[in-house]
């Protein structure tokens, strides 16, 4: 980031602060992806809000187990190809019970 003026530099640093948390304790991260994406996208936007690398197998792992991604079916020709990556959307219901299950 380049050198800001007054305390505009604080601002920002707040501001990661805030999405950070956000990121913690809300779904706010899949209202910054498309309303389909991949792993890879989703990790990609988690290693820059959070400024370091996650392991792809324990990110991938613990984002499939929480139940708050669906796989979006694929049509014929995604599935004749084999580097077709596997898509997914938010599940807002797995997201509730998550929540609920986390605050008991």
């Amino acid at each position: 980031m380049p050198r800001l003026a007054f305390d505009h530099e604080k601002i920002c640093r707040m501001a990661l602060w805030k999405l950070r948390l956000a990121f913690i304790n809300s779904p706010i991260a899949f209202l910054l992806v498309d309303d389909i994406f991949t792993l890879p996208e989703m990790q990609r936007l988690y290693t820059h809000v959070f400024s370091k690398e996650f392991d792809r197998r324990n990110f991938q792992k613990k984002f499939l187990s929480s139940g708050i991604i669906t796989p979006v079916a694929q049509n014929d020709e995604e599935r004749k190809s084999p580097h077709a990556p596997i898509q997914y959307r938010f599940n807002e219901a797995g997201y509730v019970h998550l929540r609920e299950k986390m605050l008991r």
